[in-house]
């Protein structure tokens, strides 16, 4: 089995395209760690400097959020 296939990470923006809401809404999600999420790293002020998103886990949640009806709102 080859391992070509390419890992594609996304920002908050792209996230929010995807799924059509808010950046503010995709943020609200990663605090409360109801999406999949990665943080890269802290700046200076100890807050979380980048988060990113892995576009399969991101369409893999979305599916299985498709058919369950807590999908998360705020």
């Amino acid at each position: 089995m080859s391992n070509n296939k390419e890992t594609s990470l996304m920002s908050i923006d792209e996230v929010a395209d995807l799924l059509g809401v808010s950046r503010g809404l995709v943020y609200q999600w990663c605090r409360k760690d109801l999406i999949p999420h990665y943080v890269l790293g802290f700046g200076r002020d100890g807050r979380k400097s980048a988060i990113r998103f892995n576009r399969d886990r991101v369409t893999t949640w979305l599916e299985a959020k498709a058919n369950d009806s807590d999908v998360p709102s705020t």
